[in-house]
């Protein structure tokens, strides 16, 4: 535990302005001639301990499944019939490119397709008339065997008529975007008149209604026997009355090595179904235990880059600021997640009047 003292140095009493710490420097003691240039504090050394810490990180709404949609081939679209925001069914057309081409190659293989049927019954009936005179000996068999050829060959004909119906009736239905299932359009990429590729992506749609919370959350916050165990109340952040709990279901194994986050995704239960999809969210990540440090809240500074402590050197005596993450806080304490290593001599009192570099030395009553 910490050895974390609060006595009122006689310096401080006698009108002269020290700063006190909980520290236990060895190197950086009370010289017996005071140097005006150097703060006389008291000290205390980082132990980690285990703490039971509760969390809350903001993040945003988004659908559990979304998927880009596009047109598998390519042309100039014509016509889309849905906006962000719109419901769809399944079945329902949402885009459409002009398909004049396709209609007109459709139209060829059905000309192609009725031509060879055509051919093909001509040759069937005359491999009937050829069989039928070889067995009265009015025809050699050869005639036959010639004609059981052309029946073959229109028979291939008439398969590869209907193959090539089969691709233009596809191609002309590629013409449409058609919904495939119920869900929300998220996005839309494109707009009338504009030309596509095969593959490109013109709308995007949330499929079904389920919906899912994405928090950034540092890499310690999570560094628990079973993270998936950890309960998470969402809230909106314009209405934090709203809340809901979700159920964490994945965690991103790759860190942000920026940032020292990874991405949790929280499934969210039926309740938020009025939950905007893109709304921001706080999440309450639930009490789990975890190693940590606590430290009174005299501690606690703040830099550009967000919350810090400062530490001293021991070789030096000189201290700096050092960024941490936070956990909870309690009433006279806060506890320090990450960013503090055992060892460490942390500054617990004055901080303010403080400045990187600036020398100190430990405080006289803390002796």
């Amino acid at each position: 535990m910490f050895q974390t003292r609060y006595s009122m140095p006689a310096a401080l009493r006698a009108g002269t302005t020290f700063l006190l710490f909980s520290l236990l420097l060895s190197g950086c003691g009370r010289d017996e001639a005071k140097d005006p240039s150097t703060v006389y504090v008291t000290d205390t050394v980082v132990e980690r301990e285990t703490v039971s810490a509760a969390s809350t990180f903001t993040g945003e709404v988004e659908p559990v499944q979304q998927s880009d949609l596009s047109f598998k081939v390519a042309g100039q679209i014509v016509a889309i019939r849905v906006d962000v925001g719109d419901r769809v069914r399944p079945g329902q057309v949402l885009a459409e490119i002009d398909d004049r081409q396709q209609t007109a190659d459709l139209e060829i293989a059905e000309a192609g397709l009725h031509s060879a049927e055509a051919e093909l019954a001509q040759a069937e009936a005359s491999a009937a008339r050829q069989r039928s005179l070889v067995e009265k000996g009015a025809v050699p068999q050869s005639s036959l065997e010639q004609a059981e050829q052309q029946l073959t060959s229109a028979q291939n004909s008439v398969v590869t008529a209907k193959s090539e119906r089969a691709s233009a009736r596809k191609d002309l239905a590629d013409t449409r975007i058609i919904a495939g299932v119920a869900g929300l359009v998220l996005d839309r990429q494109s707009d009338v008149g504009a030309v596509v590729s095969a593959g490109q992506a013109v709308l995007t749609l949330a499929r079904g209604d389920e919906k899912q919370a994405i928090f950034e959350v540092p890499e310690v916050v999570m560094m628990v026997p079973d993270p998936l165990a950890i309960a998470v109340e969402v809230a909106l952040l314009q209405d934090g009355e709203r809340s809901v709990t979700g159920r964490i279901t994945d965690v991103s194994p790759a860190v942000d090595l920026e940032t020292g986050t990874v991405t949790v995704k929280v499934s969210l239960p039926g309740e938020a179904a009025e939950f905007p999809l893109g709304a921001p969210v706080s999440g309450r990540f639930g009490r789990h235990q975890q190693v940590g440090v606590i430290l009174p809240w005299t501690a606690l500074t703040q830099t550009t880059d967000g919350p810090a402590v400062w530490v001293v050197d021991k070789d030096t005596c000189e201290v700096a600021t050092r960024p941490v993450t936070l956990g909870d806080y309690e009433d006279r304490t806060f506890q320090v997640l990450s960013g503090l290593e055992v060892g460490d001599t942390v500054v617990t009192k004055g901080g303010k009047l403080l400045r990187p570099g600036l020398k100190v030395a430990e405080a006289e009553d803390a002796r």
